[in-house]
């Protein structure tokens, strides 16, 4: 069967669909990517076949018309049976495209709303943009329980055309990969970060942004963080150079421990006692199956799709989201009970093998794109 997927962005790509599009040659089917043009691209498997077509996250009429006339040109060339869209602007520029050229099957997978937090003019216009992706779909798959329930409130989507594959997730996580350290490496990792033994490590893995609650991150390092017996670790780095200029001080002056860009966090789970995610949107964390796969608790907020990557009380903790008094209290919490952060980690890491194994994952979705 052809199989074509679409993306805006060449890291999204490589982040999560990468090993996905091997899976499905590997199932024998003759897969197409269609993306915009960047250096990530080198990570695709080199039997899936990819057409670099530049598409700019922010809208631009002519530009986006111009894509989409290419679009349409290149989707009745390589005659797809099925189209898989994902993120804002190839969800609908592809999206479209697709159906202009009567493509038989078309999935739109919604990996998270952008017009959450958005006000005014800017979020009646992304919502208009969003109910066009829906529609030009035969069939919405979101990647959590919550965002379905948002596509249904905001009338994008029927509630029998959007569904959820298992427990949520667009990848799954690798657990093999991301799994409970040897002490040898977690002694290493702690050493790494210049952790005493004896303390206890709170980690943030993600882009240092307003919506990922940079805010409540901040307050967590004049709160927890300033424990004797906290480390508090960022691994990731701030969206721009605004608000780093804005806020590097004030994590300096906390003692947190910045790392930057990384491509490989793995290590960085090691260290780490607690994960902390105070998001405010989410289609589905990733980060929070890579931290319970290796057996860390999580604290997070009930934002969208965050609220479904965890039970609360089972595999972590969640708080309200915005609410950073809450939040740095179930750290506290979890800092001074080192029998709950064991069980929960535990308890994690046994529901991501369960229900989001990678493989069991990708499988769900092989299945939906070549049956329905």
């Amino acid at each position: 069967m052809r199989i074509l997927h679409a993306v805006t962005a060449p890291v999204t790509a490589k982040a999560f669909l990468a090993g996905q599009l091997s899976d499905l040659v590997d199932k024998g089917h003759d897969v197409h990517l269609v993306c915009s043009p960047g250096e990530a691209l080198a990570s695709i498997d080199p039997r899936v076949t990819i057409h670099a077509v530049a598409m700019r996250r922010e809208p631009q009429a002519w530009r986006d018309a111009l894509a989409l006339v290419r679009l349409v040109r290149l989707l009745r060339r390589v005659r797809p049976e099925v189209t898989v869209v994902s993120t804002p602007k190839a969800g609908l520029l592809v999206g479209l495209a697709a159906a202009l050229a009567g493509v038989p099957r078309r999935f739109y997978l919604q990996r998270g709303l952008r017009l959450e937090g958005a006000t005014g003019a800017t979020r009646l216009l992304l919502t208009a943009l969003e109910v066009v992706s829906c529609r030009a779909a035969h069939h919405v798959v979101a990647v959590s329980p919550s965002l379905a329930g948002e596509l249904r409130e905001l009338r994008a989507v029927s509630s029998e055309r959007v569904s959820v594959l298992g427990s949520g997730s667009s990848n799954g996580v690798d657990c093999e990969r991301f799994r409970p350290p040897t002490q040898e490496a977690r002694t290493a990792a702690r050493e790494s970060v210049g952790a005493p033994p004896d303390t206890v490590v709170i980690g943030f893995v993600g882009r240092l942004a307003p919506d990922k609650g940079l805010e409540d991150l901040l307050a967590v390092a004049g709160g927890v963080g300033r424990r004797a017996d906290v480390t508090l670790v960022v691994v990731g780095d701030f969206e721009d150079i605004s608000l780093r200029q804005q806020h590097e001080a004030r994590l300096a002056a906390s003692s947190v421990h910045v790392t930057g860009f990384v491509s490989d966090t793995r290590p960085w789970y090691e260290a780490m006692d607690v994960l902390v995610l105070p998001t405010r949107r989410e289609g589905f964390p990733n980060v929070v199956l890579e931290a319970a796969a290796s057996g860390l608790p999580v604290v997070t907020t009930d934002a969208t799709g965050a609220r479904d990557s965890v039970i609360d009380g089972i595999t972590g903790l969640v708080v309200p989201r915005g609410d950073a008094e809450a939040l740095d209290a179930a750290l506290h919490r979890l800092v001074d009970d080192p029998g709950l952060r064991a069980d929960m980690g535990a308890a994690a890491r046994a529901r991501v093998v369960h229900e989001f194994n990678q493989r069991v994952v990708w499988d769900r979705y092989a299945r939906l794109w070549t049956t329905g």
